[in-house]
């Protein structure tokens, strides 16, 4: 299944002159693991395929050669996506004192 996904984050790397090592930093893996990843010796987990789908603004679909066009996800940016990552990891408590000093910044800017 995942045939087609060594391939596709090689060219989307080199089309956007990533290097292994800048991705490698994003994941919090040396550029070995991408290279392995490109090669095919290796496959990512679904958390590390959902990073890199962010990273590269496209779906998991296009990764894995489930569908030929480059779909790009539009609905978060990057940083909202590591936030968003950070605040499932939360507990409600925490959620809850987040969502609050959201407000309260949002409030302070007049939003």
């Amino acid at each position: 299944m995942m045939s087609r996904f060594p391939e596709r984050l090689r060219q989307l790397r080199k089309s956007g002159n990533i290097s292994q090592q800048k991705l490698g930093t994003y994941l919090n893996y040396g550029y070995t693991a991408i290279a392995n990843y490109e090669s095919g010796r290796n496959e990512p987990s679904f958390d590390t395929l959902m990073k890199i789908a962010i990273f590269f603004d496209v779906t998991v679909d296009y990764l894995l050669g489930l569908s030929d066009e480059p779909i790009i996800m539009n609905t978060l940016s990057i940083s909202e996506g590591q936030l968003l990552e950070i605040y499932r990891k939360l507990n409600e408590e925490n959620k809850q004192i987040i969502m609050e000093m959201a407000r309260i910044v949002c409030k302070n800017q007049g939003q």
